[in-house]
Protein backbone atom coordinates (compact mmCIF):
# COMPACT_ATOMS: atom_id res chain seq x y z
CA UNK A 1 0.00 0.00 0.00
CA UNK A 2 1.32 3.48 -0.94
CA UNK A 3 0.74 6.79 -1.45
CA UNK A 4 2.04 10.14 -2.75
CA UNK A 5 1.30 13.64 -2.00
CA UNK A 6 2.56 17.13 -4.00
CA UNK A 7 1.11 20.04 -1.48
CA UNK A 8 3.19 21.92 -3.09
CA UNK A 9 5.19 22.50 -6.47
CA UNK A 10 8.49 20.36 -6.42
CA UNK A 11 7.65 18.87 -3.26
CA UNK A 12 6.79 15.30 -2.97
CA UNK A 13 5.20 13.37 -0.11
CA UNK A 14 5.50 9.00 0.13
CA UNK A 15 3.76 7.24 2.43
CA UNK A 16 3.92 2.93 2.17
CA UNK A 17 2.66 0.30 4.32
CA UNK A 18 3.14 -3.43 3.87
CA UNK A 19 1.45 -6.45 6.01
CA UNK A 20 2.81 -10.18 6.40
CA UNK A 21 1.63 -12.75 8.37
CA UNK A 22 4.01 -15.44 8.93
CA UNK A 23 2.87 -19.01 10.22
CA UNK A 24 5.92 -18.75 12.99
CA UNK A 25 6.27 -14.62 13.84
CA UNK A 26 2.37 -13.75 13.50
CA UNK A 27 1.58 -10.55 11.81
CA UNK A 28 4.24 -7.93 10.87
CA UNK A 29 3.45 -4.32 9.77
CA UNK A 30 6.44 -2.28 8.30
CA UNK A 31 6.49 1.40 6.60
CA UNK A 32 8.03 4.19 5.09
CA UNK A 33 8.06 7.70 4.66
CA UNK A 34 10.28 9.67 2.22
CA UNK A 35 10.14 13.43 1.11
CA UNK A 36 11.76 15.09 -1.63
CA UNK A 37 11.88 19.30 -2.82
CA UNK A 38 13.54 20.70 -6.10
CA UNK A 39 14.83 24.00 -5.94
CA UNK A 40 14.43 24.95 -9.74
CA UNK A 41 17.08 27.97 -9.37
CA UNK A 42 19.94 25.87 -8.36
CA UNK A 43 18.67 22.33 -10.32
CA UNK A 44 19.16 20.91 -6.15
CA UNK A 45 17.00 18.11 -5.03
CA UNK A 46 16.82 17.26 -1.49
CA UNK A 47 15.44 14.30 -0.08
CA UNK A 48 15.09 11.99 3.40
CA UNK A 49 13.22 9.16 3.96
CA UNK A 50 12.37 6.69 7.51
CA UNK A 51 11.54 3.35 7.79
CA UNK A 52 11.25 0.12 9.30
CA UNK A 53 12.56 -3.52 7.91
CA UNK A 54 11.14 -7.32 9.36
CA UNK A 55 14.09 -9.82 7.73
CA UNK A 56 12.92 -13.66 9.10
CA UNK A 57 15.60 -16.45 9.24
CA UNK A 58 16.37 -17.74 5.55
CA UNK A 59 16.16 -21.66 4.79
CA UNK A 60 20.18 -20.99 5.03
CA UNK A 61 20.35 -19.30 8.40
CA UNK A 62 18.49 -22.53 9.74
CA UNK A 63 20.97 -24.98 8.42
CA UNK A 64 23.90 -24.09 10.40
CA UNK A 65 23.09 -25.63 14.26
CA UNK A 66 20.09 -25.63 16.08
CA UNK A 67 18.74 -22.78 14.63
CA UNK A 68 14.82 -23.15 15.92
CA UNK A 69 14.80 -20.10 18.37
CA UNK A 70 15.99 -17.54 16.07
CA UNK A 71 14.13 -14.37 16.12
CA UNK A 72 13.51 -12.02 13.37
CA UNK A 73 16.06 -9.16 11.84
CA UNK A 74 14.11 -6.27 12.64
CA UNK A 75 15.71 -2.39 11.20
CA UNK A 76 14.56 1.24 11.92
CA UNK A 77 16.55 3.11 9.68
CA UNK A 78 16.53 6.85 8.53
CA UNK A 79 18.25 8.65 5.63
CA UNK A 80 18.63 11.96 4.21
CA UNK A 81 20.59 13.59 1.16
CA UNK A 82 21.39 16.02 -1.20
CA UNK A 83 21.39 15.46 -5.22
CA UNK A 84 22.79 18.57 -7.67
CA UNK A 85 22.51 18.60 -11.19
CA UNK A 86 25.59 20.22 -13.07
CA UNK A 87 26.63 21.45 -16.94
CA UNK A 88 23.25 21.44 -18.03
CA UNK A 89 22.53 17.95 -16.53
CA UNK A 90 25.41 16.05 -17.39
CA UNK A 91 26.68 15.94 -14.08
CA UNK A 92 24.81 14.68 -11.47
CA UNK A 93 26.26 14.40 -7.86
CA UNK A 94 24.90 13.33 -4.78
CA UNK A 95 25.44 12.29 -0.98
CA UNK A 96 23.66 11.07 1.58
CA UNK A 97 23.70 10.28 5.08
CA UNK A 98 21.95 7.09 6.71
CA UNK A 99 21.57 5.77 9.59
CA UNK A 100 20.07 2.27 10.98
CA UNK A 101 19.32 0.76 14.51
CA UNK A 102 19.42 -3.19 14.12
CA UNK A 103 17.66 -5.72 16.76
CA UNK A 104 18.25 -9.28 16.37
CA UNK A 105 20.59 -9.60 14.02
CA UNK A 106 21.05 -12.76 12.08
CA UNK A 107 24.76 -13.93 11.50
CA UNK A 108 27.14 -16.77 12.00
CA UNK A 109 29.32 -16.91 15.32
CA UNK A 110 33.02 -18.09 15.73
CA UNK A 111 31.82 -21.83 15.27
CA UNK A 112 29.82 -20.86 12.02
CA UNK A 113 26.29 -21.34 14.11
CA UNK A 114 23.52 -19.15 13.10
CA UNK A 115 22.37 -17.40 15.58
CA UNK A 116 20.82 -13.66 16.79
CA UNK A 117 23.63 -11.23 17.65
CA UNK A 118 22.20 -8.74 19.31
CA UNK A 119 21.60 -5.12 18.85
CA UNK A 120 23.94 -2.98 16.25
CA UNK A 121 23.84 0.34 14.74
CA UNK A 122 25.36 1.28 11.61
CA UNK A 123 25.56 4.72 9.73
CA UNK A 124 27.53 6.32 6.97
CA UNK A 125 27.54 8.10 3.84
CA UNK A 126 27.08 7.07 0.59
CA UNK A 127 28.51 9.17 -2.52
CA UNK A 128 27.40 9.46 -5.95
CA UNK A 129 28.73 10.89 -9.49
CA UNK A 130 27.07 10.06 -12.86
CA UNK A 131 28.63 11.70 -16.08
CA UNK A 132 28.01 12.06 -19.36
CA UNK A 133 30.51 14.19 -21.01
CA UNK A 134 30.06 13.00 -24.78
CA UNK A 135 26.81 11.57 -26.34
CA UNK A 136 27.87 7.44 -26.00
CA UNK A 137 29.76 7.55 -23.19
CA UNK A 138 28.40 7.08 -19.32
CA UNK A 139 30.58 7.19 -16.47
CA UNK A 140 29.77 6.43 -12.79
CA UNK A 141 31.20 6.46 -9.59
CA UNK A 142 30.26 5.87 -5.79
CA UNK A 143 31.89 5.67 -2.67
CA UNK A 144 30.55 4.24 0.88
CA UNK A 145 31.88 4.77 3.93
CA UNK A 146 30.47 2.34 6.69
CA UNK A 147 30.94 2.68 10.60
CA UNK A 148 28.92 -0.12 12.19
CA UNK A 149 29.28 -1.13 16.07
CA UNK A 150 27.73 -3.46 18.46
CA UNK A 151 25.47 -2.58 20.85
CA UNK A 152 24.56 -5.48 23.03
CA UNK A 153 26.34 -8.70 25.04
CA UNK A 154 23.95 -10.58 23.14
CA UNK A 155 26.83 -12.85 21.21
CA UNK A 156 30.11 -13.01 23.42
CA UNK A 157 31.99 -13.77 20.18
CA UNK A 158 31.41 -10.22 20.01
CA UNK A 159 32.04 -7.43 22.87
CA UNK A 160 29.68 -4.41 22.63
CA UNK A 161 31.47 -2.03 20.27
CA UNK A 162 33.05 -4.12 17.95
CA UNK A 163 32.54 -3.19 14.60
CA UNK A 164 30.31 -6.04 12.71
CA UNK A 165 31.76 -8.39 10.96
CA UNK A 166 32.54 -8.72 6.87
CA UNK A 167 31.10 -5.11 6.19
CA UNK A 168 33.55 -2.80 4.71
CA UNK A 169 34.67 0.62 5.87
CA UNK A 170 35.65 1.63 2.72
CA UNK A 171 34.19 0.94 -1.11
CA UNK A 172 34.66 2.10 -4.09
CA UNK A 173 32.97 1.49 -7.02
CA UNK A 174 33.47 3.05 -10.80
CA UNK A 175 32.09 1.83 -14.29
CA UNK A 176 32.47 3.04 -17.79
CA UNK A 177 30.40 2.06 -20.71
CA UNK A 178 30.85 3.42 -24.30
CA UNK A 179 28.52 2.51 -27.13
CA UNK A 180 30.61 1.75 -30.22
CA UNK A 181 28.88 2.71 -34.04
CA UNK A 182 25.13 2.51 -32.48
CA UNK A 183 25.65 -1.32 -32.20
CA UNK A 184 27.96 -2.65 -29.62
CA UNK A 185 28.56 -1.36 -25.87
CA UNK A 186 31.30 -1.85 -23.83
CA UNK A 187 31.51 -1.74 -20.04
CA UNK A 188 34.58 -1.94 -17.75
CA UNK A 189 33.86 -1.67 -13.91
CA UNK A 190 36.09 -2.09 -10.89
CA UNK A 191 35.21 -2.33 -7.11
CA UNK A 192 37.53 -1.75 -4.34
CA UNK A 193 36.56 -2.87 -0.67
CA UNK A 194 38.59 -1.87 2.18
CA UNK A 195 38.64 -2.24 6.24
CA UNK A 196 36.87 -5.63 6.94
CA UNK A 197 36.49 -7.38 10.06
CA UNK A 198 36.07 -10.80 11.29
CA UNK A 199 35.45 -12.38 14.49
CA UNK A 200 37.98 -14.17 16.60
CA UNK A 201 35.35 -16.29 19.59
CA UNK A 202 35.12 -13.97 21.99
CA UNK A 203 38.30 -12.34 21.42
CA UNK A 204 38.64 -8.35 19.55
CA UNK A 205 37.44 -8.90 15.82
CA UNK A 206 41.07 -9.31 13.49
CA UNK A 207 41.56 -7.53 10.01
CA UNK A 208 40.57 -9.24 6.58
CA UNK A 209 42.46 -8.72 3.53
CA UNK A 210 41.19 -6.14 1.07
CA UNK A 211 40.26 -6.95 -2.29
CA UNK A 212 39.40 -5.72 -5.47
CA UNK A 213 38.13 -6.64 -9.16
CA UNK A 214 37.60 -5.65 -12.51
CA UNK A 215 34.66 -6.79 -15.01
CA UNK A 216 34.00 -6.35 -18.48
CA UNK A 217 30.97 -6.71 -20.43
CA UNK A 218 30.01 -6.38 -24.07
CA UNK A 219 26.95 -6.42 -25.95
CA UNK A 220 26.33 -6.17 -29.66
CA UNK A 221 22.89 -5.79 -31.69
CA UNK A 222 22.81 -7.64 -34.92
CA UNK A 223 19.36 -6.23 -35.46
CA UNK A 224 16.50 -4.81 -33.49
CA UNK A 225 15.09 -8.49 -32.50
CA UNK A 226 18.63 -10.02 -32.09
CA UNK A 227 21.86 -9.15 -29.63
CA UNK A 228 24.72 -11.72 -29.05
CA UNK A 229 26.32 -10.46 -25.23
CA UNK A 230 29.44 -11.90 -23.16
CA UNK A 231 30.77 -10.94 -19.89
CA UNK A 232 33.94 -11.92 -17.92
CA UNK A 233 33.76 -11.26 -14.23
CA UNK A 234 36.88 -10.93 -12.21
CA UNK A 235 39.06 -10.29 -15.38
CA UNK A 236 42.37 -10.02 -13.31
CA UNK A 237 42.16 -12.97 -11.19
CA UNK A 238 41.89 -11.58 -7.99
CA UNK A 239 41.96 -14.29 -5.36
CA UNK A 240 39.83 -12.88 -2.23
CA UNK A 241 37.22 -14.42 0.28
CA UNK A 242 33.89 -12.28 1.68
CA UNK A 243 34.75 -14.84 4.90
CA UNK A 244 37.64 -16.31 7.11
CA UNK A 245 38.17 -18.68 9.75
CA UNK A 246 39.39 -17.24 13.14
CA UNK A 247 41.95 -20.21 13.95
CA UNK A 248 43.58 -19.63 9.78
CA UNK A 249 43.07 -15.97 9.88
CA UNK A 250 44.93 -15.48 6.32
CA UNK A 251 42.53 -18.73 5.01
CA UNK A 252 39.11 -17.75 3.32
CA UNK A 253 36.62 -19.88 4.31
CA UNK A 254 34.41 -19.23 1.56
CA UNK A 255 37.14 -18.11 -1.37
CA UNK A 256 35.20 -16.37 -4.50
CA UNK A 257 35.00 -17.91 -8.03
CA UNK A 258 38.36 -17.08 -9.77
CA UNK A 259 37.98 -15.36 -13.53
CA UNK A 260 34.77 -16.70 -15.12
CA UNK A 261 33.77 -16.08 -18.90
CA UNK A 262 29.75 -15.71 -19.83
CA UNK A 263 27.71 -15.53 -23.07
CA UNK A 264 24.29 -15.82 -24.52
CA UNK A 265 21.89 -14.68 -27.15
CA UNK A 266 19.22 -12.06 -26.72
CA UNK A 267 15.83 -11.99 -28.71
CA UNK A 268 13.00 -9.64 -28.71
CA UNK A 269 9.60 -9.87 -30.06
Amino acid sequence: MQATLTPLKNLIFVAGGRYDHFNQFGDVWTYRFAGSYKIDKTNTVIHSSVATGFSPPSSQDKIFGNNLGLRPDKNLGWDAGVEQQLWENRITVGATYFHNDLSNVIGLNGLFQTLNLGAARTQGVETELHAQPIKDLTLSATYTYLDTEKTSTADINQPVGSRLPRRPRHEVYVSASYLWCKKLRTTVAAKWVNAREEINFGEPNFDIEDYNFVNFAAEYEINSHLSIFGRIDNLTNEHYSEVFDAQHPTVGAFPALGRAFYGGVKMRF
